[in-house]
């Protein structure tokens, strides 16, 4: 089996998240879901969402910049609970 993963630095939002970054893992042999994982500046993981029926091809903009919009959101939800506002 193999596996490509990916890490993307919050290209598009990177000036609330410049230190927050995701992982995407998925099988090209088997494209039918993608796990990406979403950490916090200090590595810890943040949220893991499991995204079924698609292969997210990080090559693509648009991919990329969804990715990059819900790490920004993923990041202030993250910020508002553990009160670091």
């Amino acid at each position: 089996m193999l596996a490509i993963v990916a890490i993307g630095w919050g290209l598009g939002a990177h000036a609330q998240t410049s230190e927050a970054y995701w992982v995407v893992e998925g099988n090209i042999n088997k494209p039918d879901y993608t796990i990406v994982h979403f950490y916090d500046a200090q590595h810890q993981l943040i949220k893991e969402e499991r995204i079924e029926g698609r292969f997210l091809d990080i090559r693509r903009k648009r991919n990329v910049a969804l990715l990059n919009r819900r790490l920004s959101h993923l990041t202030e939800q993250h910020k508002e609970f553990n009160g670091k506002i």
